[in-house]
């Protein structure tokens, strides 16, 4: 470990820069921004009447776009709600399709079996093969 005399130096220069250097007070910091109190040129009722004018346009052009903004989302709005419409119809459809042919294929199937004895006594050479599924898919 160093001894403090070694570093005596630098604590001696550190000590003389941080007192010779000026710090700025709040105080300073007030006085040296300038303050305005000179009235704008111009007719101010004129100035003030223009920007009513401009603030009065911008309102009006964000109510049409607003306007535009919701038409056009009630017409999305309505889109989706036909083509959900039709998503279901078509859903219904094939659940009504496929209900219709796993009760033909039952129908199909039991008359088989009545049909076919010979499959329920073993006789594998005489009986023929099992009917089909409805197909799958449609």
């Amino acid at each position: 470990m160093r001894p403090i005399r070694e570093y005596a130096p630098a604590f001696a220069l550190a000590a003389v820069l941080a007192t010779a250097l000026p710090v700025p007070s709040q105080a300073q910091d007030r006085a040296e921004k300038p303050v305005s109190s000179a009235p704008e040129p111009g007719d101010p009722e004129t100035r003030r009447q223009m920007l009513n004018a401009r603030q009065a346009q911008a309102a009006r052009q964000q109510v049409e776009a607003n306007r535009a903004s919701q038409a056009h989302h009630e017409a999305a709005v309505a889109l989706n709600g036909m083509a959900q419409e039709r998503n279901d119809a078509l859903y219904s459809d094939a659940l009504t399709a496929n209900a219709q042919a796993r009760q033909q294929y039952r129908e199909t199937r039991k008359q088989w079996e009545r049909t076919n004895p010979y499959c329920w006594n073993g006789d594998a050479a005489k009986c023929p093969a099992d009917p089909l599924p409805p197909a799958s898919g449609s």
